[in-house]
């Protein structure tokens, strides 16, 4: 197998690693968020991006490594796996195999992503319903010009002292 091909295999087994590592933690993010363990969520998203930018690391490595097997086998663009396996190079088989499985374990990340930043947009909203219900009351009032204004203040009145 070509030495660059190796690496390039190496590299698409690290990323599909981090990949499978994030979507571990993207799982215990959906629980965190169903039980609303706020603290579990804190150190789960501090996880998720040291493995994000060691994955954008290896993702710059990658395009390099294909830019110069593109080069290499007189190629114009970048080189996809799909043009690595046409162009028969012994040993493209197992990384396009390895680049097959690293893009389906990226697609079940990506929609478990979206999963749990629709529960995050839900407890937002819901969050931020709750405190204008609590800390807002509308008192309407007639103007000097006859229209009708409006001033919100807070409904709720707490007691600060201990």
């Amino acid at each position: 197998m070509d030495k660059s091909l190796a690496t390039l295999g190496m590299l698409l087994e690290k990323q599909n690693n981090l990949v499978l590592e994030l979507l571990r933690l993207g799982e215990e993010e959906l629980l965190a968020l169903k039980a609303d363990n706020l603290d579990e969520l804190q150190e789960i998203t501090g996880k998720q991006q040291v493995l994000s930018e060691r994955l954008a690391v290896l993702e710059k490595e990658r395009i390099a490594l294909q830019t110069e097997l593109a080069d290499r086998l007189k190629l114009t663009g970048q080189l996809t796996l799909k043009e690595l396996t046409d162009a028969e190079l012994p040993g493209s088989e197992q990384v396009a195999a390895i680049g097959k499985t690293l893009k389906e374990n990226f697609l079940k990340l990506k929609e478990l992503n979206e999963t749990n930043n629709l529960l995050i947009r839900q407890s937002l909203a819901y969050v931020n319903k709750m405190l204008r219900v609590v800390m807002t009351k509308s008192q309407a009032t007639y103007g000097q010009n006859g229209q009708v204004t409006s001033s919100a203040q807070p409904s709720l009145k707490l007691d600060k002292s201990v």
